[in-house]
């Protein structure tokens, strides 16, 4: 192997600038790579794996040392990891628990998996947290408004999203022993604000099964990592401009140890009549948000828990969101519009600190 001292560069240089004349650009060409080959590649193997599941795309990358060799099956292992959910959670899935669900309208709770079980819980605890700005029985809503399986033609009418927005409340919502009450038979759910963070953290735990210590998980833009990339090199994850003209990073953050989900109304909408009408759906209002905010990233432990605030920082608008955030000391990154090619960063205390910390 060969190893370059800082007098053997020094002597490389002199003796090359000696040379220069009398030597052919090819021979130069080699002498700069037998110096590039002799920086150590770090001793590890990276293994990826990605697909299509919920709509969208994901994507794992695991670190392992070089004598160590990934389990076998483990991609099938990841891929029905995410169907699960996803034939749980779709509501493009007639046949998945909740689109049952949403179709149920007996008294009596209607039982459900442990899985949804658990989105319930996290999406009614932010959604009290919030004061309904997440409210996952908006599904009635982003029905009318074309943003659900169906579609249509043009928005909807005044009248509509009045009809629409009485079967919208959380508080009609009870976790019982059995199953999930609904106090209002019409009420239905919609995970899209949760699910994608959750389906990252249930593959985060099938992953710590085998006791990886080097891993980077994303479902859709929702991001979880264990670890470093490499010793001394954390992972780095690009937080997307939020336009809808192209594809391209904004910033690109260090994590380790923790999850970051991103929410945002520049892909999914459309334009009616010169207005446009983003996915993003105020359940107070039953309209969708005023585009003052263009995304919001959350960091969090928790990618479902960062998703799902990462939404209702979006329905809350700037100054409540930042507000509620500051107050609950959560990482958290307001992007807003400056105009058509230009925005506005106004990041938390705690995402200032956590940033500050990753770059030391």
């Amino acid at each position: 192997m060969l190893t370059i001292t800082l007098d053997n560069l020094k002597f490389f240089v002199n003796r090359l600038q000696k040379l220069l004349p009398m030597i052919r650009w090819g021979e130069v060409f080699f002498l700069f790579l037998l110096v590039s080959c002799s920086t150590k590649a770090p001793p590890y193997n990276l293994f990826s794996f990605s697909g299509s599941i919920m709509g969208t795309t994901y994507q794992i990358k695991i670190i392992l040392p070089k004598e160590q060799y990934l389990p076998e099956g483990l991609g099938e292992k990841i891929h029905s990891c995410l169907e699960k959910i996803d034939n749980l959670m779709s509501t493009y899935k007639s046949e998945s628990e909740l689109s049952r669900f949403n179709q149920y309208k007996g008294k009596d709770p209607f039982p459900v998996s442990p899985e949804t079980r658990e989105v319930f819980t996290i999406s009614l605890d932010v959604a009290h947290q919030t004061e309904g700005a997440l409210d996952i029985t908006i599904f009635p809503l982003v029905e009318i408004w074309g943003f659900g399986p169906n579609t249509v033609e043009q928005p909807p009418t005044r009248e509509q999203v009045e009809m629409e927005l009485k079967k919208v409340d959380y508080r009609k919502i009870e976790l019982l022993p059995e199953g999930i009450k609904k106090h209002n038979p019409d009420i239905q759910c919609d995970f899209s604000a949760v699910a994608k963070g959750y389906a990252v953290d249930k593959v985060a735990e099938l992953l710590d099964q085998f006791s990886f210590n080097s891993y980077m998980i994303e479902v859709g833009g929702e991001v979880r990592v264990k670890g470093e990339k490499y010793s001394g090199t954390p992972w780095s994850i690009g937080i997307e401009k939020p336009t809808s003209l192209g594809h391209s990073a904004m910033l690109a953050i260090k994590l380790k140890d923790c999850a970051m989900a991103t929410s945002g109304n520049y892909r999914n909408f459309y334009i009616w009549e010169g207005k446009k009408y983003s996915h993003e759906i105020d359940p107070q209002t039953g309209y969708p948000i005023p585009n003052t905010i263009a995304s919001v990233s959350v960091i969090y432990p928790s990618c479902a828990y960062a998703d799902a605030y990462a939404t209702a920082f979006m329905v809350m608008g700037l100054e409540k969101g930042l507000r509620f955030a500051e107050e609950k000391h959560i990482p958290a990154l307001f992007i807003s519009p400056v105009n058509e090619t230009q925005f506005k960063e106004q990041p938390t205390s705690a995402w200032k600190k956590l940033i500050k910390a990753s770059t030391k």
